[in-house]
């Protein structure tokens, strides 16, 4: 049999598996990390040369399961987060620790950039929102803050470029997953924007589409590689956009979500739209991608589980949930804010704090673990809302992927709060099978991406807004969705005074840290 091995390198799991021109899985296998969490002043960083370490260990697990045993392994494409850069020198190697997803220190950087895009023609704007995730505002803070490592900057990849620069000695990066440093009018690098900047445009390595063919794997890199010299690696792409392909939602009209650790929800559309708060991306051929990453999702409830001891075994949704519809809820719901990391899509506020509204004595874990849920729904039809209202885009459905994908209960309640049909395919994977669809593009298996995802993209289930039941509590979640609204404008800026007091008094804290050690 003959596979694409395909990884998802995600900020709390690294995933990896042989998948054949079916979409069916043949091996997979995964490592399970903790979550990122950035200290009092934003900072949020990993250790490259760990993360290189750990997917040679993911590609060892994957490739001794017994399933591969036989299989000729035809391509590699890695998946992976984004917003996490990595600073290299010339000959490779890391300038300093890599700055992730949850790095919120550029902000000062991220406000300057903004200014500075807005004084720019519109031929020489660029995608998406400036913010402290953003790239360049990184790059900034590294000129600034550290002058001696910039000096030594030669290029500047994200996680999966980084990994296939050790896997073939090539530089490069996909046109997708770095089109925030590309313009609008022609998508190329944005080259204006770096001159006001005193940036140089050469460390953005060359851009090219997801589906090409970067170069072989290297021959006397380590075992499990060793073993792979001369298997084509293909560019690959960001997970986001991985998991919109492998759901089979690249085509307009149609909606994704990524509902894992966080949330990514996304609205294909075949008209660029700028939407405050949304990230605007070029996604496909004539397709914009309308929507963005969360930082909230099943990450809460594995946070309520630490943090009070749940009766709940384990962390997977699946298993807190499936007994959940069964036990007494109180008739007064409590609303949650799911801002435990801050919020990206669409706050763009690393200093909004969670919130439990509405709690009263006959509460229990019942009722938190609903609010949990609904919060979390409540803040992804935010988005959707903001992407369809402009040009009242009608969706035809939104498609459902990822590890909390797999509980009933949560798609059920995301149909309902949304109002929409949700579709869960059969491989909650959706990542790692779009990456393999880019690996069967690039080999030519498939003439185009729009025929990988009709054979390899399979239907599971569709949740309904009006199942049953559930018709009712549409209805009362338009009302508790009005208060999630007031709630959240009314604690703003409260979460902002609350930050601000405690950096200012970070000393006073870590005072009592050490009285109580």
């Amino acid at each position: 049999m003959r596979c694409v091995l395909s990884f998802d390198i995600g900020g709390t799991s690294l995933k990896g598996a042989l998948i054949n021109a079916q979409g069916e899985i043949v091996a997979l296998d995964f490592l399970k990390q903790r979550p990122p969490v950035p200290d009092l002043k934003g900072c949020c960083e990993l250790d490259p040369e760990q993360l290189w370490h750990d997917f040679k260990r993911l590609a060892g697990l994957v490739l001794s399961k017994s399933q591969a045993t036989g299989i000729q392994i035809d391509g590699i494409v890695i998946s992976a987060i984004t917003r996490t850069q990595i600073f290299l020198n010339k000959n490779g190697q890391s300038v300093r620790p890599a700055m992730t997803w949850a790095d919120s220190r550029a902000r000062d950087q991220a406000g300057r950039i903004a200014s500075a895009v807005q004084t720019l023609d519109k031929r020489f704007r660029t995608f998406g929102p400036i913010n402290a995730y953003h790239p360049l505002a990184r790059i900034l803070w590294l000129l600034e803050k550290e002058p001696q490592n910039f000096e030594q900057l030669y290029c500047v990849l994200e996680p999966k470029d980084y990994l296939n620069f050790r896997l073939t000695g090539a530089w490069a990066a996909d046109e997708i997953s770095l089109s925030r440093l590309t313009t609008i009018v022609d998508r190329k690098p944005a080259e204006e924007l770096f001159s006001q900047l005193n940036l140089p445009i050469e460390i953005i390595p060359p851009l090219m589409s997801p589906q090409h063919c970067i170069g072989p794997v290297l021959s006397g890199l380590d075992s499990p590689f060793d073993r792979l010299a001369g298997v084509p690696v293909f560019a690959g792409s960001m997970d986001a956009w991985c998991a919109s392909l492998g759901l089979g939602a690249l085509r307009p009209q149609y909606a994704y979500d990524i509902s894992g650790t966080s949330e990514v929800l996304g609205v294909l559309s075949d008209s660029y739209e700028e939407i405050p708060g949304l990230v605007t991306l070029p996604w496909y051929l004539d397709l914009y991608q309308i929507g963005g990453p969360s930082q909230t999702g099943a990450d809460c409830l594995r946070w309520y589980q630490e943090a009070f001891g749940s009766s709940h075994e384990g962390i997977d949704p699946g298993r807190v949930l499936q007994e959940l519809e069964k036990r007494y809820r109180q008739p007064e719901p409590i609303v949650f804010l799911p801002y435990l990391r801050g919020e990206r899509t669409p706050l763009w506020d690393p200093d909004v704090r969670g919130l439990f509204f509405g709690i009263n004595r006959r509460h229990s874990s019942t009722d938190f673990i609903w609010a949990i849920l609904e919060g979390v729904a409540f803040a992804g039809r935010q988005i959707l809302e903001l992407a369809t209202k402009f040009r009242k885009i009608s969706l035809h459905e939104v498609r459902i992927g990822g590890g909390a994908a797999r509980s009933d209960l949560w798609c059920q309640i995301k149909s309902s709060i949304w109002k929409y049909s949700v579709t869960r395919m059969k491989e909650a994977e959706s990542a790692l099978l779009g990456a393999a669809m880019v690996g069967y593009c690039g080999l030519a298996e498939y003439s185009s991406l729009d025929q990988a995802q009709a054979e390899m993209a399979h239907k599971d289930r569709s949740f309904e807004p009006s199942d049953g039941a559930w018709r009712e509590h549409t209805k009362l979640y338009d009302l508790l969705y009005e208060n999630f609204l007031e709630i959240q404008k009314a604690a703003l800026p409260l979460s902002r005074s609350l930050v601000q007091r405690v950096h200012n008094h970070s000393d006073l804290i870590s005072y009592q840290q050490e009285n109580a050690q």
